[in-house]
């Protein structure tokens, strides 16, 4: 009898079936999770969702942009007899137009950091020491910090300035002016930079389709500028 239970020979045939079956579909998947490689966890759609939206080409053009509806209204309203001429007058809308693309000004940036951070701070880190070849990079990007910081600050100021010292406006006003005569010289200087670098990028690109298509002896790839044709 204890032979009997140990063995399970006193079974009914119907359990041992049962048992030796179940038995079999446990070996069935432990072979197939073995066969079948452990695919690596899905990173989280949360964390990259924006991603492509706080890349530094997006950023570049929605901040270009925000810059150019502001300089575009700051001279029309700095110079009133240009507006008299152009569109015959609308300061208050233009004033209006030039807070709010100040208030965006702002938001862009903290936009950015807050969609990409890593994505940001490596463009810091890449552009504000570099020294070799495109050093206009790294003055490019600590005028565009200090500047923007200088607009936000003195432009709050001189929107909410009821109930201001006389000095902190007068202060206001003309590092708001000093900052946009700069700002005025940069960006055609910028401009022109960038268009040289696009040239020389689009030359070592097709010089690199050449290379491809006539089968040349030079395979290796013909380096060009970090920006490619996203800076402008």
């Amino acid at each position: 009898m204890a032979v009997e239970l140990a063995t399970g020979a006193g079974r009914p045939s119907s359990c041992r079936g049962h048992e030796e079956g179940r038995v079999n579909a446990q070996r069935t998947s432990l072979a197939e999770d073995l066969e079948t490689p452990v695919e690596a966890p899905a990173e989280p759609v949360s964390s990259r969702a924006f991603e492509p939206w706080a890349s530094y080409p997006w950023f570049h053009f929605l901040y270009a942009t925000v810059v150019f509806v502001l300089v575009a209204t700051g001279l029309l309203i700095q110079y009133p007899d240009w507006r008299a001429r152009l569109i015959g007058g609308y300061g208050q809308t233009l004033a209006w137009w030039h807070e709010w693309a100040g208030v965006a000004m702002l938001v862009v940036p903290l936009l950015a950091f807050a969609l990409g951070p890593a994505e940001a701070w490596e463009t810091i880190q890449l552009r504000s020491w570099r020294l070799e070849k495109l050093a206009i990079h790294a003055i490019n990007l600590w005028f565009t910090i200090v500047s923007g910081a200088v607009f936000v600050v003195t432009g709050f100021l001189l929107w909410f300035q009821r109930g201001l010292p006389d000095p902190v406006i007068d202060w206001s006003y003309t590092l708001h002016d000093v900052f946009s005569y700069a700002l005025y010289v940069v960006i055609p200087l910028h401009v022109l930079a960038s268009l040289g670098r696009t040239v020389r990028n689009l030359r070592a690109r097709l010089v690199r389709v050449r290379l491809l298509v006539t089968g040349g002896q030079r395979t290796e790839k013909v380096r060009t500028s970090r920006e490619g044709l996203t800076c402008w």
